[in-house]
């Protein structure tokens, strides 16, 4: 029987993996494909984790000083109060799994979990795999939103998002924020030669390439930005965007559920990457103490304030003229915006 099995090799599970590692637990890791795929998401690292992902050796993470939101007319500048970053996130997997392996860590890779039977106080989890091996599991940490989504009823989805890389930097130490009619955007330097750009819009049926280039066509700013003499757009993805939500989690015994397992939170504040890493270290944390109902309470907290102040803030991207309203008002009464960026954890 496994002590305890992580469910999940992204930035989460592989975060969990890594913090249970330094406390001396030989965790075992399950992924239903490969470590470092790339995934559809922003690569943003809000301030509160840029330091545990240092101590974890990830030392070429792009500082990212301030932030530039654009709305219709007007713009609003930003100085973080502590240093955020800009990293790839398939880069910060591997580097992860590499750690943990060279930690003794142990990963297994393309085991797609096909049936579980859940844990009752006195009986073990089972996880079945596609080719029939079992694996009997006393506590489980589930990481990853997929297999959330498989326990409760399918929502439709109302969003597509885009992601891709590009090889200039348009702003260095910034991230610039474009509000844009339903939609928005975010670019953000991942290296010293290389930009990300994660798009979220309302999708309307058409191709998502041509929606987008139709929308930046709009743009005075980022028509200029994503001009096909300067943007050699390189790893493009795009597909149905999660649907932003905190989970109805069941209630299992010995279980914690971490990053998108526990909650999608809207990218409009950034807290996504932190999300997943923050949460995989309370969980390790709390496990060691033997506390489970105690995360879930702390991390349920946690994560229902930062969903709805990123739902707030994803309605009002999609409005730029609202915008044009707000960033007068952010202005001239900073300590609402103070408020708002210590609840999400960036003082």
């Amino acid at each position: 029987m496994e002590a305890i099995v992580i469910v999940g090799g992204g930035v989460a599970g592989l975060s969990c993996l890594n913090a249970l590692l330094d406390r001396g637990i030989p965790a075992l890791l399950l992924e239903g494909s490969k470590v470092g795929m790339p995934k559809m998401c922003g690569e943003f690292i809000a301030p509160e984790v840029v330091a545990a992902l240092e101590k974890w050796e990830i030392n070429s993470i792009q500082k990212i000083r301030e932030a530039s939101f654009n709305a219709k007319n007007k713009s609003f500048h930003l100085v973080f109060p502590k240093l955020a970053g800009g990293f790839s996130r398939s880069e910060v997997e591997l580097h992860l799994a590499e750690r943990a392996k060279k930690m003794k860590g142990r990963i297994r890779e393309d085991f797609q979990i096909v049936k579980i039977v859940p844990a009752t106080h006195n009986t073990p989890y089972i996880f079945t795999s596609q080719t029939g091996e079992e694996i009997i599991v006393k506590t489980a940490i589930f990481a990853t939103g997929k297999f959330a989504q498989t326990i409760l009823a399918p929502i439709k989805k109302k969003y597509a998002g885009i992601k891709f890389h590009f090889e200039n930097i348009i702003a260095p130490e910034t991230l610039l924020m474009f509000s844009l009619p339903n939609a928005y955007l975010g670019i953000v330097p991942i290296s010293e030669t290389m930009s990300n750009c994660a798009c979220l819009m309302k999708s309307n049926g058409v191709d998502l390439k041509n929606q987008f280039y139709g929308m930046v066509a709009q743009h005075k700013q980022l028509r200029t930005i994503f001009a096909e003499k300067k943007c050699n757009a390189v790893s493009w993805l795009e597909g149905q965007a999660p649907n932003f939500e905190l989970k109805k989690l069941p209630d299992w015994p010995h279980a914690f559920w971490i990053g998108d397992a526990l909650a999608s939170l809207h990218p409009a504040i950034g807290s996504g990457f932190a999300h997943g890493v923050s949460s995989a270290i309370l969980a390790a944390e709390l496990y060691c103490l033997n506390q489970p109902n105690v995360y879930l309470k702390l991390s349920n907290q946690n994560a229902k304030i930062k969903y709805h102040i990123g739902k707030m803030m994803h309605l009002l991207l999609q409005y730029p003229r609202v915008g044009d309203f707000a960033i007068p008002l952010a202005q001239s009464q900073p300590w609402i915006l103070n408020v708002l960026l210590h609840k999400i954890g960036y003082t």
